[in-house]
C-alpha cells in the first residue's frame, strides 16, 4: 500500500507538473502574442513619427526656401532700383556735360568771331579797345597813368 500511495503521489506530483508546464507554456503563448502586438504598434508608432518628421522636415525646408527666395526678390528689387538711379545719373551727368561742351563751344565760336571782326577792323585783341577821349575806366585808370609815368 506504501508503495502504491508513493505511486500515486508521484502520479498527482506528475500531474501538478504538466499543469504547471501548461500554464507556463500557455503563459509564455500569451506573453509571446503580447510582445509581438506590442512590437507591431511600436512599428506603426515609428512609421507614423518618420512621416511626421519628414513632413515637419519639408515644411521648414519650404519656410527656410520661401524665406530666402523673398529675401533675394528684395535684394534683386533693391539692386534694379539702385542701378535704375545710377543710370538716370550717370545719362544726366554725361547731358550736363555735352550742354557744357554745347556752351563752350558756342562761347569758342564768339571769341572766334571776336577776334575775326577785331582782325578785320585791324584792331589787335591783346590791347583792350581805345576809350573816346575824355572816358577813363577804373580798369584802364592804373594802366594810362603806368604808360605815362
Amino acid at each position: 500500500a506504501k508503495a502504491g500511495d508513493q505511486r500515486d503521489r508521484a502520479v498527482a506530483e506528475a500531474d501538478a507538473l504538466r499543469q504547471e508546464v501548461r500554464r507556463l507554456a500557455d503563459a509564455a503563448d500569451r506573453l509571446k502574442t503580447e510582445h509581438a502586438a506590442n512590437l507591431a504598434d511600436v512599428k506603426k508608432q515609428l512609421a507614423g513619427d518618420r512621416i511626421a518628421t519628414a513632413a515637419a522636415i519639408r515644411n521648414e525646408t519650404t519656410a527656410l526656401r520661401k524665406k530666402a527666395d523673398d529675401a533675394l526678390k528684395r535684394e534683386r528689387k533693391r539692386a534694379t532700383a539702385y542701378k535704375q538711379r545710377a543710370l538716370k545719373e550717370r545719362d544726366r551727368a554725361v547731358r550736363a556735360k555735352e550742354a557744357l561742351a554745347r556752351a563752350a563751344g558756342a562761347r569758342v565760336d564768339e571769341v572766334v568771331k571776336s577776334y575775326a571782326a577785331a582782325a578785320a577792323i585791324d584792331h589787335d585783341v591783346r590791347e583792350p579797345a581805345a576809350l573816346p577821349p575824355g572816358v577813363a575806366s577804373s580798369s584802364s585808370a592804373p594802366r594810362d597813368l603806368a604808360l605815362t609815368a
